[in-house]
């Protein structure tokens, strides 16, 4: 399972504005579950927003072919699950570095399941944000339409608390 989920990682960025209370239930080591398709891009630049999700994938869906805006277009389905790998602050902004896991059952390893290779994640993630997040923005993913796409905070409802992780159809709709 490792070796297809590591091999090809990609650090794909989601840009958002973040309260306290929002930003509160993310912790690292912990699994969150997205009820909703999770718009992403592969152009990383400069942040207009306070926090960044920093998502290392291999399976996120690349919508190019439909991608009018230019906004490096890529998408989680509907569902997925992430670990909180880091949070990290740097210059005013923080980053929150998610790994993206495997759709199937093989997800629930990674709640006891930690590797050497985890600090070398963290560790690139935090490199990106340093090289990356103080340079111009990128026009197309600074505008209404795109932030407003990125919006709702990843794995928690409109109240804060944390979606479950666990398969239930009633609990995201």
């Amino acid at each position: 399972m490792l070796n297809e989920l590591f091999p090809g990682l990609s650090i794909y960025v989601r840009d958002i504005n973040l309260t306290t209370e929002e930003m509160a239930p993310y912790k690292a080591g912990q699994i969150i579950r997205v009820p909703f398709f999770t718009d992403a891009s592969w152009r990383v630049g400069g942040m207009v927003t306070t926090h960044r999700y920093a998502i290392l994938s291999n399976h996120f869906r690349d919508l190019g072919s439909i991608d009018d805006e230019n906004w490096g277009w890529v998408i989680a389905g509907r569902g997925a699950r992430f670990k909180v790998m880091d949070i990290y602050e740097f210059a005013g902004k923080t980053q929150i570095t998610l790994l993206h896991l495997p759709d199937d059952v093989r997800w629930e390893i990674f709640k006891v399941l930690q590797t050497n290779y985890d600090q070398k994640l963290v560790d690139m993630s935090r490199d990106c944000m340093r090289r990356k997040c103080l340079l111009d923005p990128i026009p197309e993913l600074a505008t209404e339409e795109w932030l407003e796409r990125c919006s709702l905070p990843l794995g928690t409802f409109s109240d804060n608390s944390l979606v479950p992780i666990e398969d239930n159809e009633a609990e995201l709709n």
